[in-house]
């Protein structure tokens, strides 16, 4: 038994989650039009598992829209969106969102794909459904991700003497730097498949460090300025906020806003691997 969470909370599943250079488990999986597709039938190319426990539910159908866009740039590759969805249902869904690029096929017959790939959620409110994963494997068979591309991440760290971070934690560098450029959080959270906007701006509003730096700097020249020359106008309470940090700035002993900046950023990751949220 291995264990995943469901909203902060942890859910058993049966069996072990598949290891990166094992011989992939074979399955028999059943299409739109009830016929069943099997590993072996993909035999020589390589497969791409997007694992995901409902349609019916905003990240799951966000992870096959972008799938379904990357498939198309990925020759040589087949995805599949793997679910206990009826087939009706994948038909169905792919028709309304134009869905091509990706074959929907289900669980439903209760096969060993489930405990075979440790992806069958055995406790909690989606018991007997899939657990959220993606697999990749390879034209021989052999599975290559999980853990391969964080090993290749990590080995590319070493090599280059940067410090360590987690490969996932490029997911937090894409979402400041989207905002960095004018991007509007809406969008990063589709981008990112968060199921409701309040993950992303709760997780990643503190980080328009462009807006940050420009309102900061803005009232560090309102402080140097002459009394007579009026600060310009802006909400009291953004005001407030940004003479705290200033505040803040000086005491930790910051010579700039950027480094300031980036340790406020670096103290948020920390807090946010103590907790789990959607990231």
């Amino acid at each position: 038994m291995s264990i995943t969470k469901f909203k902060g909370q942890p859910v058993q599943i049966a069996g072990e989650f598949v290891k990166a250079g094992a011989a992939a488990p074979d399955f028999e999986l059943v299409k739109t039009d009830l016929s069943t597709l099997s590993l072996k039938d993909l035999r020589g190319k390589q497969v791409i598992l997007n694992i995901f426990p409902s349609l019916d539910t905003g990240v799951c159908a966000a992870s096959v829209r972008k799938f379904n866009k990357l498939a198309a740039e990925l020759p040589g590759t087949v995805v599949l969106a793997v679910s206990k969805d009826l087939p009706f249902a994948h038909a169905r869904f792919c028709t309304v969102e134009g869905i091509e690029n990706v074959v929907p096929v289900s669980d439903f017959r209760k096969t060993s794909f489930d405990e075979s790939y440790g992806v069958l959620m055995t406790d909690g409110p989606l018991k007997g459904l899939l657990a959220r994963s993606v697999v990749v494997i390879d034209g021989d068979g052999k599975i290559v991700y999980p853990d391969h591309m964080t090993k290749k991440f990590a080995d590319l760290l070493k090599e280059k003497n940067l410090r360590h971070i987690r490969l996932h934690d490029l997911r937090h560098s894409c979402a400041s730097n989207l905002l960095a450029n004018g991007v509007q959080l809406k969008e990063i959270q589709e981008w990112l498949g968060h199921s409701n906007f309040g993950t992303t701006a709760d997780v990643y509003s503190h980080l328009d460090f462009s807006a940050k730096v420009k309102a900061a700097q803005t009232l560090t020249q309102a402080y140097d300025e002459p009394a007579e020359e009026k600060p310009p106008t802006q909400d009291r309470k953004n005001v407030e906020i940004l003479m705290q940090a200033i505040d803040e700035m000086k005491k930790l002993g910051f010579d700039s806003l950027e480094e300031y900046l980036a340790y406020k950023d670096e103290q948020s990751l920390k807090e946010m691997k103590k907790s789990p949220i959607e990231m």
